[in-house]
């Protein structure tokens, strides 16, 4: 056995320790960044991004967050539903949006910014389209679920079809066609169509987009009305072509997410998975939610947070 002296080792000890320190990774650091990240994209109500804002707005503002609860397949892949349909079903949360649930389930994972992706090195989410309540794409046709669906007698799927094709292009046409004209009924319910908008196809994605967004405050003004308030609740959706299987390190999974005790187990769970696949530590956050109340003078805002005893992962 080779001895050292005491000097020696206390020095090599020394040296490890501040190799570590250097090496080590402040996960509640990252948590806190993570958490300013997205309540910076959240109060950001920017109509478009980009140098020139001929980008829609979920480039550089809001949170994209995908609920999938606890299946028996990795949570970052594309469920059944989504390989058969082309689509991947998303949230959309901004501070002028009235911020909604989904399902029972309560959690799931946080993109980053769009437009931060391929700087960061990832994939880029391609966004086809979006809809101001929810989609019901197990009912429609289209790319992803994005057309006109089956909702009544209307087999040609007129009534449903993507909002620029029936001439609606502002909150207001939207509004109108929905409930003023219909009373709210779910045949009429139209998405905004958004696909290729990187590369500045017709159909204005850009501004399209800004008024899918403009739509929950006009809900919102008209609270009161019978129909507006059966739906005020209804979370959006926004609909993301349909990527490759196993690709977690490709993903720009920012966050994962729960609400309830239940959520918070299964993000804990999601949050080791995803660490043991790609080596990187992704915090999980708690998102409150709050429910709508119509007397209130404004519309409840969601907030996140990062706590310790929440990260199931300490590298």
């Amino acid at each position: 056995m080779i001895s050292l002296p005491l000097a020696k080792w206390t020095g090599y000890l020394m040296l490890a320790l501040a190799w570590e320190r250097v090496y080590a990774i402040d996960i509640n650091e990252i948590g806190s960044k993570v958490v300013k990240d997205l309540q910076d994209r959240y109060q950001n109500k920017a109509e478009g991004c980009g140098v020139n804002k001929e980008l829609p707005a979920f480039e550089c503002s809001g949170i994209i967050a995908r609920i999938t609860g606890h299946g028996n397949y990795d949570p970052w892949n594309p469920s059944p539903h989504s390989q058969e349909s082309g689509g991947v079903s998303f949230l959309y949360w901004r501070s002028d949006i009235i911020p909604a649930k989904y399902g029972t389930e309560g959690n799931g994972y946080i993109f980053n910014a769009l437009g931060k992706t391929e700087v960061d090195g990832k994939i880029h989410p391609n966004v086809l389209c979006y809809f101001p309540i929810n989609a019901v794409t197990s009912v429609r046709e289209g790319e992803g679920g994005c057309g006109g669906g089956d909702f009544s007698n209307d087999k040609n799927y007129v009534q449903s079809s993507p909002c620029q094709l029936q001439g609606i292009y502002t909150a207001e046409d939207w509004y109108k066609h929905v409930f003023e004209d219909n009373s709210g009924s779910i045949a009429y319910w139209c998405g905004f169509n958004l696909t290729d908008y990187r590369k500045y196809t017709p159909g204005n994605p850009q501004p399209v987009f800004y008024q899918g967004i403009r739509i929950s405050s006009l809900m919102w003004n008209h609270r009161n009305n019978a129909a507006v308030k059966s739906f005020i609740s209804v979370n959006n959706e926004m609909i993301i072509k349909t990527w490759e299987q196993n690709i977690p390190d490709r993903l720009p999974i920012q966050a994962f997410f729960y609400w309830g005790a239940d959520g918070r187990t299964y993000a804990m769970h999601d949050q080791e998975l995803f660490y043991k696949k790609t080596k990187s530590f992704v915090p999980v956050i708690h998102v409150n939610v709050p429910s709508v109340d119509v007397s209130a003078p404004t519309p409840p805002v969601a907030t996140f947070t990062y706590q310790p005893a929440d990260q199931n992962v300490k590298p």
